[in-house]
């Protein structure tokens, strides 16, 4: 499928880019060779599928590779591509952008035990229909699905494709 959007692997020499399919296309540095690769020389390595639909925001944050798809679903993923966290029960639509909050790393009991929470409270953005929507990432870990719905903060955008959060004021632009 065509790509929609690109992001850098934290703490690797990987490059990831979504497509309108959904998938997920892994780039990285390949071969040995007697001259240093530069930025650019990378190969695609493989191509997982993420989303069901096109992956419309694609970005790390902190630890995390973070994907937002028309389906309007958030994804997390550690460095080496293993689902970390969804959130499916928020129905905001379309995903166009994804701002974070400062981590909380707030301890929530699980059904395991204690679990020591390293994912930040985000917003969505979405295209249709046009919607904030703030999500806590401690919801997660709860059982119920109030939580993971999230809160709606705004409603009737003619039309939105970017946003970012401050990032230790209560404030968005």
């Amino acid at each position: 499928g065509s790509f929609t959007a690109s992001a850098f692997v934290p703490y690797t020499t990987k490059a990831v880019t979504g497509t309108a399919d959904g998938d997920l296309v892994i780039w990285d540095h390949v071969g040995i060779s007697d001259v240093a690769p530069s930025a650019t020389d990378r190969k695609a390595v493989k191509i997982l599928r993420i989303h069901y639909s096109a992956i419309t925001f694609l970005r790390a944050h902190d630890k995390f590779i973070v994907s937002g798809g028309m389906d309007g679903y958030v994804r997390f993923f550690d460095s080496k591509f293993r689902l970390e966290a969804w959130f499916e029960e928020h129905e905001s639509g379309s995903v166009s952008s994804i701002s974070f909050g400062a981590k909380t790393g707030v301890e929530h009991k699980t059904i395991d035990g204690p679990h020591q929470s390293s994912l930040p409270d985000f917003i969505v953005a979405s295209k249709s229909p046009p919607l904030i929507t703030s999500l806590s990432g401690s919801s997660f870990y709860s059982s119920t699905t109030e939580g993971k719905a999230g809160k709606q903060l705004l409603n009737g955008l003619e039309s939105l494709s970017a946003l970012v959060a401050h990032p230790s004021m209560p404030h968005f632009a």
